[in-house]
């Protein structure tokens, strides 16, 4: 399970390494666009700084959110290496995407209170499944009723959602 920022972590750890004793991956509120934008020179210059002092779990601001949101200076900076075949996990833009090679099943949600990921986002995935060649696992949405970003104070329906 990989939440917000983590889920990029998980779902490339799985398509890297295929432990076949993984059941199911989760994706709790993580982004599942394929983000081509660039970064802010500033965020790149202040992650730049914080990886050469050794200081990679020092966290960088991230500007577009309507809350104080943070990821850690090396975290952002792999996502700076990351492949388009490894940005587009579900396939938005290239066919044959890291979805097409994880083979246990995926459950993707969002909080509705959330700004990040809702209906849209959740109905975008099975359009981009429905264009992947061979794609013959269970993906599951859902949304979680009354969650933020953080899914505060619904841990129990998170928690129920999962199982």
């Amino acid at each position: 399970m990989g939440h917000s920022a983590g889920w990029t972590a998980v779902r490339m750890y799985q398509a890297e390494k295929q432990y076949k004793c993984i059941i199911g991956l989760v994706s709790a509120s993580g982004d599942i666009t394929a983000d081509t934008s660039s970064p802010s020179s500033a965020q790149l210059s202040q992650a730049l700084g914080m990886m050469a002092r050794g200081q990679g779990e020092e966290l960088v601001k991230i500007s577009n959110r309507s809350y104080p949101a943070y990821i850690s200076a090396a975290t952002f900076m792999d996502y700076m290496k990351f492949s388009p075949l490894q940005s587009d996990f579900f396939g938005f833009n290239i066919p044959n995407s890291f979805i097409t090679i994880i083979e246990c099943p995926i459950l993707v949600f969002y909080g509705t209170n959330a700004d990040i990921g809702g209906e849209a986002e959740l109905a975008s995935i099975y359009a981009c499944i429905k264009k992947q060649p061979n794609l013959n696992r269970k993906v599951t949405t859902t949304l979680i009723k009354h969650a933020d970003h953080m899914c505060t104070s619904e841990e129990e329906q998170v928690s129920d959602t999962i199982t």
